[in-house]
Parts: C-alpha cells; sequence; structure tokens
C-alpha cells in the first residue's frame, strides 16, 4: 500500500461498533492532568463539527494542523471513537486496536514533557492520517504497517540519498506488498519481544490481509546503521535488533539521524541522555541511516519463513544456513562456494526433513548437519523445539 496522504471521510454519524467516549478515554490511559483538559475540551459543542473536516483536502496541510494543540488532541481523541468501529470491521482484536490507539497518548504524553501544555503538535497531527485510514497496528512493541516496497534512491525519489543493488531491487521489486516497521519512543527491544511481536505480526497480517502475500518486513531508521550498530555493546539491545535485519542499503545522513535521536532535533548536552545520545555527542560521524529488511518465505503450505536471521556458532562467530523445500541459501562465512544442501526427496509421503548447514571451520568451509522435523522449520524467531535441537551446536546472537 502506498504512502497516502489522504484520508478516508469521517462523519458524525457513528456505526453500530463506534466506541463511547467514556470506555476509549478508559482505554487510552491518558495520565489524568491530561485526560481531564481533553475531556473540557471534548464537551465544547464544535468539536463534532471541526472533526468532519479535521483530515479533509489533499496533501498533508490537513485544516487539523491549523488548529491550537488543545483542539488537535480533542479531535483525535474524539475521531477514534468512529476509527474503533473500522478497525472492528476488518477483524482487528480490542487488544490490538486499544495497544494501536494509545500512540495518541504517548505523543500527548511526550508533547505535555517537552512544552508543558496538553496538546499535540503538527507532526503528529499528520502521523495520525495512519489510524484515521486504518493503516497501522502495534503488535506486541512494535508498529506495523502495510505497504508498498520503495527505494530512496535516485531511481525511485530523484536525488542520490541510498544505493540498492539490481539483485535486490529484481528480488524484492518497487511496489512489492511489504510490511513496514515502526519503533516507537522509548519502545522495549529486548529479543525476547522483539521476535515475539515479529512473529505475531506475521500471524495478524496473515490472517487479517489473507489475499495479500506480504514478501518482507522493512525498516528504515537509524537504529540500522552498520556504523553505529556494530560500534554498540554485544549486549545492547539495538544491537540485537539490528541484527535481525539485512541491511541493504545506508547513507551518512547524521542530520536525519540527529533530527530522531533528540527531541527538539539539536544536538545537545542534557541532564539525562540514553547511550545513543551520549555516542552522537562525542562521534556525529557514526550516525546515520538504513534501510533492513526481513524477507519472508511464502511456502505453498501457508506457512512463511523469515530469512534473514543470523544465528552463531559458540566461539568462532560463524553462522548457520538454513535450507528448506529446495531453496538456497548463500552462506556468509564459507567463501568457497555456497551452501547447496537441499532437502532430499524421502521414500515416504511426508518430506524428509529439512537441512541445516554448520561451517565450524571459518576457513575451509567444512559443514556439519543437523536436522529439525520439516514441520517446525525455520522461522527465524527460535521456537522452543528448533533451539533444543541445535542448543549443543549454536546460541542465538
Amino acid at each position: 500500500m502506498k504512502e497516502k496522504a489522504r484520508v478516508i471521510g469521517h462523519t458524525s454519524l457513528f456505526n453500530e461498533q463506534a466506541l463511547s467516549l467514556e470506555k476509549l478515554l478508559n482505554e487510552l490511559q491518558y495520565p489524568d492532568h491530561i485526560e481531564k483538559v481533553v475531556k473540557e475540551k471534548l464537551e465544547k459543542p464544535d468539536i463534532a463539527e471541526i472533526a468532519s473536516i479535521a483530515y479533509s483536502g489533499e496533501g498533508f496541510d490537513y485544516p487539523l494542523c491549523k488548529r491550537m494543540p488543545l483542539t488537535r488532541l480533542a479531535v483525535v481523541t474524539w475521531l477514534l471513537q468512529k476509527t474503533y468501529g473500522e478497525y472492528k470491521a476488518i477483524g482487528v482484536a480490542d487488544d490490538i486496536i486499544f495497544e494501536t490507539f494509545r500512540d495518541v497518548t504517548l505523543r500527548a504524553t511526550l508533547y505535555y514533557q517537552k512544552t508543558e501544555k496538553v496538546g499535540i503538535s503538527k507532526e503528529d497531527v499528520i502521523w495520525f492520517r495512519h489510524l484515521m485510514n486504518v493503516n497501522i497496528f502495534k503488535v506486541g512493541v512494535l508498529q506495523f504497517q502495510p505497504f508498498e516496497m520503495i527505494y530512496l534512491d535516485e531511481e525511485t525519489i530523484g536525488e542520490h540519498y541510498m544505493t540498492f543493488s539490481k539483485e535486490q531491487k529484481l528480488s524484492l521489486p518497487n511496489g512489492a506488498p511489504v510490511i513496514n516497521c515502526h519503533i516507537q519512543r522509548n519502545a522495549d527491544l529486548s529479543s525476547d519481544r522483539v521476535t515475539a511481536s515479529l512473529q505475531d505480526a506475521k500471524d495478524f497480517f496473515m490472517r487479517v490481509f489473507p489475499k495479500k502475500q506480504f514478501q518482507a518486513f522493512l525498516c528504515y531508521s537509524l537504529l540500522l546503521y552498520p556504523q553505529m550498530a556494530k560500534r554498540l555493546s554485544p549486549v545492547s539491545r539495538i544491537r540485537k535488533f539490528y541484527q535481525l535485519f539485512m541491511i541493504i542499503g545506508e547513507c551518512n545522513d547524521s542530520e536525519q539521524a540527529i533530527e530522531n535521536l533528540f527531541a527538539d532535533g539539536k544536538r545537545k548536552r542534557l541532564p539525562q541522555m540514553s547511550s545513543l545520545q551520549k555516542m552522537a555527542m562525542d562521534h556525529l560521524g557514526w550516525f546515520g541511516f538504513a534501510c533492513g529488511i526481513i524477507k519472508w518465505n511464502n511456502n505453498k503450505d501457508g506457512g512463511t519463513v523469515l530469512l534473514s536471521r543470523r544465528v552463531r556458532l559458540r566461539g568462532v562467530g560463524s553462522r548457520i544456513c538454513c535450507l528448506r523445500h529446495g531453496m538456497i541459501l548463500k552462506c556468509s562465512v564459507c567463501l568457497r562456494k555456497q551452501c547447496s544442501i537441499l532437502a532430499s526427496p524421502g521414500r515416504t509421503k511426508e518430506p524428509s526433513p529439512p537441512s541445516y548447514s554448520v561451517h565450524t571451520k571459518r576457513d575451509a568451509g567444512t559443514c556439519e548437519t543437523a536436522r529439525v522435523p520439516a514441520r517446525y522449520g525455520f522461522c527465524g524467531l527460535w521456537r522452543a523445539y528448533w533451539m533444543r535441537t541445535l542448543s549443543s551446536i549454536a546460541t542465538v546472537s
């Protein structure tokens, strides 16, 4: 789905699944001082009229952007009552809907911390078009957006921003259906929660959008910039997040990175600073933006395999290559040849288990083979059985 500015129409007429304001406010969990002011504003008689044209017109210059910060927040809150019914209409469960809506709470809280005023910014209004278009979903700790693949290069945007290989653009063409990943401020990026989020999101989108053959998770982020990520501690959550993705493009746009890293977009010393902010103060050249993907393999049996996950052998830091149902993955460790072990045809009705080639000698490229029952597959998200099976030879990086 392409990025679009136009928002589906909202009117003052609510459908059967629209949410009551009381229920919505309970679920949004605004801090008390914000909820009190928003409630008072929602009692004003002109809110419904303002809401009816809040996201009208073309482009991102929405009428709501011209309103005061408190009015913006009150109108977005009001519109969520109807948006709830639109999410329900496509089969989204309440827990995911309300987790998705709480992005409004997060941004209102951050706005208050920055300005000491109740409201949201113009940029927040523009961002919430995704909510109004029922085009963003929070599943676990990450936000996900149905999207169409786009390469931010000269061919696509007319500017030499990033460079992508021809092979990459052929394997995942411009316009291919993908899931765009977004990372909220202060998101918990612990490995178990991120991988659970990816697995649950994959299941969610296959269920809610069964006709869409999504081909990959996509993420454009400063957290994926290799020069920065590789300098983090091996146990860093950000580094582990970075290692989940295959980096296909990057640029040394430190200015764009700083705009995302600091609340006001300016690099300066703060009383309390994150490890990344401290790093940015001392080593600005380490920062930039990168594009990463986790590619899906949509199997004929309906299962999905995520291919980019790296697993390191204890001691030597080598990687494990996964091969399933005739697929061949190029091994990044063995320099002499690509790993070409295939799941051999079994003599029974059931196919034989797929093979995983483990390179135990970096230079010689010698392989040992571990067998895993085919029904478990290799999803990159470490099913318990798979990890027990390989625990004697591999450990998750």
